[in-house]
């Protein structure tokens, strides 16, 4: 047996016919034939499939029980590795293996949050790294001593991230805050006791200044020890964008605890 379509045409339109005939041969005639054994134009689309496997002596395999495994996962890094190029950090930070950890870690500090134990010897094996980040062979350590290489080079890349953006849409108004972070432990040579935005009693914290363009794109962070106050965080930012960025005149935008008559 076999499943046949047939297409009739129509004046208007076509019409289509699905039946199951049988071969045989006629012993009177002496000739091979064929019969009709039932029309299954109605019926749905998924039987009729099955039905052509079984007579063709095909298995038929439930879906459920058919094998299957993950991937590697690409969407998310691809992503955020586009990102990095537009905004002009991939650049900055060039073309080495370094440069490629850096890509890697920003991608894991946005996607995932781990440690960077978690980072370099779980969540790598399910991300395909080398396709997007040409990056393999490294562990923890080497996340560590990247860390030492970003610290060692930031303010050449802070120079370069801010002239990609000087020769986009940049300004100059310039926006500035800080914020702070606590810490569980006391080993860090940051971690002081001063105002906690946290609400964290008895626990040491650090102080982050962050300065960005008028469009809010990050142009330098810069960490302070825990007991500085706003105000004394001001003044470097302003010798950072007349040494650093080579800016004349400028416009700065920063609240009114931050901004008082000395600093202006």
């Amino acid at each position: 047996m076999y499943i046949q379509r047939i297409k009739i045409k129509g004046k208007k339109k076509n019409y289509f016919s699905i039946i199951l005939r049988e071969a045989y041969y006629d012993k009177e005639s002496k000739k091979n034939k064929n019969r009709t054994i039932a029309t299954l134009t109605k019926w749905p689309p998924e039987l009729i499939e099955a039905l052509e496997l079984q007579l063709k002596k095909k298995k038929l395999v439930a879906l459920d029980d058919l094998p299957s495994s993950a991937g590697k996962a690409v969407g998310a890094i691809f992503v955020i590795n586009e990102i990095a190029k537009r905004l002009g950090i991939t650049a900055a930070l060039g073309n080495g293996r370094n440069s490629k950890l850096a890509l890697f870690q920003i991608a894991g500090r946005i996607i995932t949050q781990g440690s960077r134990n978690y980072l370099a010897n779980e969540w790598k094996n399910i991300q395909d790294i080398n396709e997007i980040f040409k990056l393999e062979n490294f562990n923890e350590d080497s996340l560590y001593r990247n860390l030492d290489w970003l610290a060692d080079n930031q303010e050449e890349i802070e120079k370069k991230i801010f002239k990609y953006r000087k020769q986009e849409k940049i300004k100059s108004v310039y926006l500035y805050d800080v914020t702070s972070s606590y810490f569980e432990g006391d080993k860090n040579e940051y971690a002081e006791y001063g105002y906690n935005r946290d609400k964290k009693k008895g626990k040491k914290q650090m102080v982050i200044g962050l300065l960005t363009d008028n469009e809010g794109f990050p142009l330098s962070v810069e960490v302070f020890k825990g007991n500085t106050n706003d105000l004394s965080t001001v003044s470097s930012q302003l010798k950072k964008l007349k040494e650093n960025f080579g800016v004349e005149r400028v416009v700065f935008v920063g609240d009114r605890g931050m901004v008082k008559s000395v600093q202006i």
